[in-house]
């Protein structure tokens, strides 16, 4: 088990259902949603519910697949709520249906930037602008996503392939 440093925070409870209400609306294996949340004094906990398992996910890699989108579902209505989740994934080996604990963490700013997924001042069509690319790696540090930057040709060919959404 990995040892945190837990926040004293309390969450309050129509904003974990909020969450939780969003984080289901995630996609899964024939819309099987083979996840239990149970919420205690101090964290969120996820677990595979083994009887919502689809019969033709033989080794339930459906199944985890699927609260894995849940669980990432979450953490994005979570910080749009204001809330930076820590994510302790199966915290307990003998116990492989606990799949997750979850502590919050208010966050002391929340943008609109937090809430906005590809439209915005950052973006134009589809890809960041040049000048807004230190901004953008700065957000995704804390998550240890690696940008790389396309440039301004290369942009431009790829809208114009059709490759873009």
């Amino acid at each position: 088990m990995v040892n945190r440093v837990r926040s004293m925070t309390t969450v309050p409870t129509d904003i974990v259902e909020r969450g939780v209400a969003l984080a289901c609306r995630a996609p899964s294996y024939h819309n099987s949603q083979p996840w239990h949340w149970v919420a205690d004094r101090d964290r969120l906990h996820l677990y595979l519910d083994p009887n919502r398992v689809v019969q033709t996910d033989f080794t339930q890699r459906q199944a985890l697949i699927s609260c894995g989108a849940v669980l990432d579902h979450l953490r994005v209505a979570m910080a749009a709520a204001g809330w930076e989740t820590m994510i302790d994934r199966l915290p307990d080996p003998n116990h492989l249906e606990h799949l997750a604990s979850i502590d919050f963490t208010e966050t002391t700013v929340v943008t609109d930037g937090h809430r906005r997924r590809r439209s915005g001042p950052y973006f134009d069509g589809g890809f960041a602008s040049e000048t807004s690319m230190p901004a953008l790696s700065e957000g995704v540090k804390p998550n240890r996503v690696p940008m790389r930057s396309i440039t301004s040709a290369a942009s431009f060919a790829i809208r114009q392939s059709g490759f873009t959404t």
